[in-house]
């Protein structure tokens, strides 16, 4: 795996889209903040909450199924109908008319990140060539800092016993306006390729299977811990609803830290691929402490640590994927919403599932099993022939 090397030019349609991504990392973090209080207002068991999760992934799969396809019936609309439904889905969420309307607006909630996941990844593609990597983790830096908010803004607001309906959608609201009434500007660089050749149907080369399989395990490391973590803290270490939401802000914290020195971190390591190996690593020690440690010390370290660790995993990943089918960028896009979708639909579900069946605090030792599963994915892969690490960051 090369180091990377060139200036990032960050011109108007990249920063739209940084501040979009501003706009779903609060929704996607708040989401996860409001499935405990989704549970309690419901009446629902943990594993059906989950199934909240399982409706928003099923939006990514359906995209990430026909995404390169969509793409190109959008066109330059594409990021105005991602941020619409996403705001749409948030509203129907946070509307209280029961279970249906919930399930329907997480759905929609997934369809616009869907949306989002393949556009952002295939006009960075498009626009800064092997760069790509710095300006997903730049984005994903961007959506890690707006979801510190979340968890706060809702923490404060269940505190104060206001719930927390205002506190999800007010903000987000705001922030998306100006985004929705001014048009994404049109790709500066070369015509993507896939896009002259509409009728080819392409193969994934040889070795994406394993790159997407990698995508898969590092999103559903994410989304278990942002999802889960408040519950744990209420139900597990006895917090009040408002501070253990609070404290989740933590995890973001350590993500949004490690996604905005993302930067620094790989121009000067020269084989990112121990980036990868380290960063999870560090995020299993993180969540050892944070699960097994009853401290408030102990759950500060160690949900920073997790997020630290977990900051770089998922644009690593994603850049291999896209880096390993360089001709079809919105493919491999897709491709890689279609992991995040099986990631977010399958491991909060089976969580939630195991924690029903046995204890919560059972359930969320299925995190570290992953995250100890991609380490070992890194290290033989390093072992084994340091070329193939080559794509994640070309």
């Amino acid at each position: 795996m090369s180091k990377i090397e060139g200036a990032l030019s960050r011109g108007e349609s990249t920063r739209r889209i940084y501040a979009a991504h501003g706009v779903l990392g609060y929704l996607l973090s708040g989401f996860g903040m409001i499935l405990p209080e989704l549970r309690q207002d419901l009446g629902l068991g943990r594993a059906e909450v989950a199934l909240y999760p399982s409706a928003f992934a099923l939006g990514l799969v359906l995209v990430g199924l026909c995404g390169d396809g969509l793409l190109r019936a959008l066109g330059a609309q594409a990021m105005r109908s991602a941020i619409g439904a996403q705001i749409g889905g948030a509203l129907l969420l946070a509307s209280g008319f029961g279970r249906l309307a919930g399930g329907v607006g997480a759905l929609l909630f997934g369809l616009g990140l869907a949306i989002m996941v393949n556009f952002a990844p295939a006009r960075f593609r498009e626009d800064h060539g092997d760069l790509a990597p710095l300006a997903i983790a730049e984005a994903t830096g961007m959506a890690s800092a707006s979801s510190v908010l979340a968890p706060l803004v809702l923490g404060a607001s269940l505190s104060a016993g206001k719930g927390w309906h205002m506190a999800f959608v007010a903000p987000p609201l705001v922030a998306a306006l100006p985004l929705v009434v001014r048009a994404m500007p049109a790709a500066h660089t070369r015509e993507a390729p896939e896009t002259r050749r509409p009728r080819e149907a392409p193969r994934a080369p040889s070795g994406f299977f394993l790159l997407w399989l990698d995508v898969v395990l590092v999103v559903s490391v994410e989304f278990s811990v942002l999802f889960w973590a408040a519950d744990f803290l209420q139900v597990g270490r006895q917090l009040a609803s408002g501070t253990a939401t609070s404290m989740v802000a933590l995890f973001v914290s350590g993500m949004a830290t490690g996604r905005i020195a993302s930067t620094l971190v790989l121009r000067r390591v020269p084989r990112p691929g121990h980036v990868l190996a380290g960063s999870a690593a560090m995020a299993t020690v993180g969540y050892a402490i944070f699960w097994q440690i009853d401290h408030t010390a102990a759950t500060v370290l160690g949900l920073f640590a997790t997020g630290l660790g977990v900051a770089l995993l998922y644009p690593l990943t994603l850049g291999a994927v896209m880096a390993s089918w360089p001709d079809h960028p919105h493919r491999a896009a897709a491709r890689g919403a279609l992991a995040s979708g099986c990631a977010i639909g399958l491991a909060p579900l089976c969580l939630g599932m195991i924690a029903d069946a046995v204890d919560l605090r059972a359930g969320m030792l299925l995190t570290p099993l992953i995250l100890v599963a991609f380490l070992i994915r890194c290290i033989v892969r390093e072992v084994k022939s340091p070329a193939l690490n080559r794509g994640v960051c070309s």
